[in-house]
């Protein structure tokens, strides 16, 4: 059984299949709240071409972001970037975290946008807020 609305059910249903455009390989459990992206690609200058992005959602999502998990040993440039540096995560994964994603607004933003952005951000891992810099 899952957590979720019926309505927000079919919003995540379609949310995680238009991540498939994003990426090669998604799976997601409406009974956990869980989307996992595979061969996630990284921007030059990550100690990996590709990774995997994990998103948990909250019961109140939309109204409520996500959050976003990488792996803790991606290291850009040998060091970990500021984008990994200040949130923490289950076991081996260190959360995403950049400043615009405090401004989660429901009818703008989807998984697809917030997987954008994250890509965003790992193109300029060391800024406090990348989204500014492009």
């Amino acid at each position: 059984m899952s957590r979720y609305q019926a309505m927000n059910e079919d919003r995540i249903i379609t949310e995680a299949r238009a991540l498939a455009d994003l990426c090669p390989a998604v799976d997601f459990d409406l009974t956990t709240g869980e989307i996992m992206l595979y061969d996630f690609p990284l921007p030059t200058g990550w100690n990996q071409d590709r990774t995997r992005l994990w998103f948990q959602l909250p019961e109140e999502y939309p109204a409520t972001q996500p959050d976003a998990y990488l792996p803790a040993d991606l290291r850009y440039q040998d060091k970990k970037p500021y984008v990994l540096l200040f949130g923490r995560g289950p076991d081996d994964w260190a959360q995403h975290c950049i400043h615009e994603l405090h401004d989660w607004e429901p009818r703008r933003h989807t998984l697809v946008t917030l997987t954008r952005m994250i890509a965003t951000s790992l193109s300029q891992p060391n800024s406090s807020n990348p989204l500014e810099q492009t």
